[in-house]
């Protein structure tokens, strides 16, 4: 949680608050690049003789990018005001 959360801060931060549109929902770019890295760790640790995928790991993976991701936003509209 924490690795990818610091992840997801950093880049938001990096992208300038970038934002992707998809079917009437705003998702920040940070969040999406980290979220597909995620998964991308979670499929090969569910092909790894000695990893096993947990829907708990992911979970809390996600949880940590979204509230790096918000944080990194609040940061940011801080430091512009």
């Amino acid at each position: 949680m924490l690795l990818l959360g610091i992840a997801a801060y950093l880049s938001h931060q990096e992208l300038r608050k970038s934002k992707f549109d998809m079917l009437n929902i705003t998702i920040p770019l940070a969040r999406l690049i980290v979220f597909s890295t995620c998964i991308f760790d979670e499929i090969t640790q569910f092909f790894e003789p000695y990893r096993s995928a947990d829907i708990t790991d992911l979970a809390a993976h996600i949880l940590g990018i979204i509230v790096f991701t918000r944080s990194a936003e609040k940061f940011l509209e801080s430091v512009h005001e």
